[in-house]
């Protein structure tokens, strides 16, 4: 039973300090040059992590965060990816702490790779990704 509450407390806390990193200084740090800063290298290694550790299963489980590509994006994210399902977040569906633009909150949302079914459908990729999301809400 301790270990049980041990590890629900374990959790908590890096779900939390991971949360309020990025809400109390992403804006401040997306002033500061890309490359190489601290924050956005805790987005894509140590927050992922952090999170990997309170997985259930590590091994079928991998996540991924993301500070933008090549500069600062608005909503960075980090992505929980059942590797049965996807092992990127460019196709699949999977559960991802989106953050809001302003820091204000973080949504957890399941999202689907957009950039495969883009690459596969083309000019009906829209529809495609409408009925998938359909098909997902049950």
């Amino acid at each position: 039973m301790r270990i049980k509450v041990f590890n629900l407390i374990k959790q908590q806390i890096y779900m939390d300090r991971i949360l309020r990193e990025v809400i109390n200084n992403y804006l401040t740090q997306m002033d500061l040059p890309f490359a190489g800063n601290e924050l956005a290298v805790k987005l894509r290694n140590e927050y992922p992590a952090l999170l990997s550790q309170i997985l259930p299963d590590q091994e079928r489980y991998k996540v991924t965060g993301s500070p933008g590509k090549g500069g600062w994006t608005h909503n960075p994210w980090i992505a929980i990816l059942d590797t049965i399902i996807t092992e990127t977040p460019q196709s699949g569906y999977y559960p991802v702490f989106l953050f809001k633009a302003d820091m204000s909150g973080v949504y957890l949302s399941l999202n689907q790779g957009v950039t495969e079914v883009r690459e596969n459908y083309r000019r009906d990729a829209k529809r495609v990704l409408r009925l998938r999301a359909e098909d997902y809400s049950g």
